[in-house]
């Protein structure tokens, strides 16, 4: 497919930002500080909407993400680091046994993770190390959310916060 492997590198484990962060370092940049790079214009930010438009986050299957993701990478509209992290949700997928021809709902999958974790973080819950924390299980919230309003309205701005 050519993406990447999404175990290589600084996003093998999924703590390594609060691991980073103890140990004072800086963090790696996230999905959200790194979507100010994302082009606004051009032709980058055409085939961006052009293949959003094609898939909806809100009905699509994990091979249908992937084959997404393999678009996005093919045209260069998304950077690699971002790509990274975006394959990063075949593996919550993976792990949650979800067929990869089975249809869902990604916002509400991560509406619903987010909640979750959320409802353990206040129970005090250790965090598991497969386990994504709140704050990475919203971003990608965030992004499944934009995507599927880039779906829904291609003309809208890609810098508009869902």
């Amino acid at each position: 497919m050519g993406i990447q492997p999404i175990r290589s590198g600084a996003y093998s484990d999924p703590m390594i930002v609060a691991k980073r962060a103890e140990q004072g370092e800086a963090p790696a940049p996230s999905l959200l500080n790194v979507a100010s790079a994302w082009p606004a214009a051009g032709e980058a930010a055409d085939a961006l909407r052009e293949i959003l438009g094609k898939y909806d986050v809100t009905d699509i299957t994990p091979r249908e993400f992937s084959e997404m993701l393999h678009e996005l990478q093919k045209t260069g509209a998304v950077p690699e680091g971002i790509l990274q992290e975006l394959a990063l949700i075949r593996v919550d997928l993976e792990q949650d046994g979800i067929d990869p021809d089975e249809s869902l709902d990604l916002v509400a999958y991560y509406t619903d993770k987010l909640a979750a974790r959320r409802k353990g973080d206040a129970l005090g819950s250790i965090l598991q190390q497969d386990e994504p924390s709140s704050s990475v299980l919203a971003e990608r919230l965030e992004w499944m959310e934009k995507f599927a309003l880039v779906h829904a309205d291609p003309d809208v701005g890609l810098d508009t916060t869902a």
